[in-house]
Formats: structure tokens, sequence, C-alpha cells
């Protein structure tokens, strides 16, 4: 009985670890969309998005 809640525990435990790795990555994704939104409201932001860099890195995230 003891071996089976351990492996329950670990179980829960994997998938736990899973989950907050997948909440990680959507509040960055977040954090990023509402930055470059925001970047609308600022004339100097906005400006350097309608240009691009020589290897196009800004035009890439929209793609």
């Amino acid at each position: 009985p003891r071996d089976i809640l351990m492996v329950m525990f670990d179980y829960v435990l994997d998938n736990l670890e899973g989950i907050n790795q997948r909440w990680e990555y959507l509040h960055e994704y977040l954090q990023k969309v509402i930055s470059e939104r925001s970047a609308l409201l600022d004339p100097p932001k906005h400006d350097r998005l309608l240009s691009d860099d020589e290897y196009f890195s800004r035009s890439k995230a929209y793609f």
C-alpha cells in the first residue's frame, strides 16, 4: 500500500510540474502580447514597430 501511495504521489507531482510549466509559458506569452500592444500608445515604440532590423526579427513574431 505504501508503494502505491508513493507512485500516485510521484504521478501527481509530475503532472503539477507540467501544469506549472504551461502556466509559466502562457504568462510569458501574454506579457509579450500586452507589451507589444501597449507600444501602440507610445509613439517612439510605435514607430519602432513600423520598421524592422536586418534579421526581420520583429516581423517574424507575426508569422
